[in-house]
């Protein structure tokens, strides 16, 4: 009997310890942006997918990952239906509904890029006046695009949809992250149809928080700020990065 008793004790002991404790689910909500983030051959793959991935073994976490349409994965991280979201710009906007962590997953480069051989040329933003842009639905550029106010912003719902109207000349130019760029030219067969003209900016990536959440939401943030400033100082980040 007492053999029974304290391998009952020992067993409730192992379970209440801190690193069972931590090994909670995490619902984390995306859109597909590759090289990011990606299903390949049945499996979810990318850079910032792997960096997430060893981030929440490190903490004690078990991610699941959803896909969602960019517009419904905002939507459900500020409602709460969802823990977390990644690859996104922090803006002002989105600070008031999510915690962000101090460390970015990684950076995206969004270029601007025309038809080749429409003679469209642009050394700044300002040079672009009067012209048709097209850009992804919800999408935020950075805080110098999304405020510029002297442009046709032609909508799309994705940068497939992008890419098949600047082919088509239904805009003058596009924005678009360049690793997103190059991966989708290859894959749609548009390689040499299109040329950048122009850098537009360099910006950090990050997964975010839901306020929603309250309390778990903060550690969360503090806790990837923690792991991934580890893993940026040895080097793992770039690592992971470079195997894209």
């Amino acid at each position: 009997m007492k053999k029974l008793f304290y391998a009952i004790v020992f067993l409730s002991f192992i379970v209440l310890l801190p690193g069972n404790a931590k090994a909670q689910k995490l619902t984390l909500v995306y859109e597909s942006y590759p090289p990011y983030v990606y299903s390949e051959g049945g499996k979810l793959m990318g850079t910032d997918v792997d960096i997430i991935r060893e981030a929440c073994k490190r903490i004690g976490c078990n991610p699941e990952f959803l896909d969602r349409p960019w517009k419904r994965a905002v939507e459900e991280v500020k409602a709460g239906q969802a823990d977390g979201i990644f690859s996104l710009f922090k803006t002002d906007e989105r600070t008031a509904f999510l915690y962000f962590p101090s460390e970015s997953l990684s950076f995206e480069k969004n270029i601007i890029i025309a038809k080749k051989g429409k003679g469209i040329k642009a050394g700044k933003i300002d040079d672009l006046k009067g012209k048709s842009i097209g850009v992804v639905v919800d999408y935020s550029y950075g805080d110098a695009f999304d405020g510029y106010k002297n442009i046709k912003r032609e909508v799309c719902k994705s940068n497939e949809e992008l890419l098949k109207k600047l082919d088509g000349e239904r805009m003058d130019v596009a924005i678009i992250n360049e690793l997103v760029f190059n991966n989708l030219v290859k894959k749609m067969g548009m390689k040499g149809k299109m040329e950048i003209i122009y850098q537009q900016s360099d910006d950090p990536l990050f997964i975010a928080f839901s306020m929603a959440k309250g309390e778990k939401a903060k550690k969360l943030a503090a806790d990837f700020s923690r792991v991934l400033a580890e893993m940026r100082k040895k080097g793992d980040l770039k690592k992971i990065i470079s195997k894209y």
